[in-house]
């Protein structure tokens, strides 16, 4: 039987919220469990799953650690994404509010990024530079994921693993 998509999406995000360093095992007994419901096609597309890479593993903790601060991050994406329109059909007015929503989304990514290091820290992840500046970078040039989806790993999409 062919798996949903709503089935691989809810698996690989349960996978994506485990420790980074228990991943292997969580991963290696979900595919066990889904082989003993006979559910072989997704625990073949589980199986192929690499583990991801901190800066992604990180991203998967957001709803779970910032839930409020991600969706601050959204409705200031929202509202920019909204000015942006406003300004294009010819509305001066706009300018201001795009102004204003640009300010509150930098404000918003930071705040999500800080903590987002905060998660990596506690987990005994290095929160180097160069790991915080491609967390922020991801939030502020991706789409962003519900908070019951997490980010999207693989298939071409945003944050596609490192570790391929």
């Amino acid at each position: 039987m062919e798996p949903t998509d709503k089935e691989y999406t809810k698996a690989e995000a349960t996978l994506m919220r485990v420790p980074l360093s228990d991943f292997a095992d969580a991963r290696t007994e979900m595919v066990r469990t889904l082989r003993q419901h006979e559910k072989p096609e997704l625990a073949r597309r589980i199986a192929a799953l690499r583990k991801p890479s901190v800066v992604l593993w990180a991203l998967n903790q957001a709803s779970d650690v910032a839930g409020d601060d991600l969706e601050q991050l959204r409705s200031a994406s929202d509202r920019l994404r909204e000015a942006q329109e406003r300004l294009l059909k010819g509305d001066r007015s706009a300018g201001q509010r795009m102004a204003e929503a640009i300010h509150e989304q930098r404000r918003a990514t930071d705040v999500l990024s800080r903590r987002l290091g905060m998660t990596l820290t506690a987990a005994g992840h290095a929160a180097s530079a160069e790991t915080l500046r491609r967390t922020r970078m991801t939030c502020e040039t991706r789409p962003l994921p519900t908070l019951r989806s997490g980010w999207r790993y693989g298939r071409g999409g945003c944050c596609r693993s490192r570790n391929r």
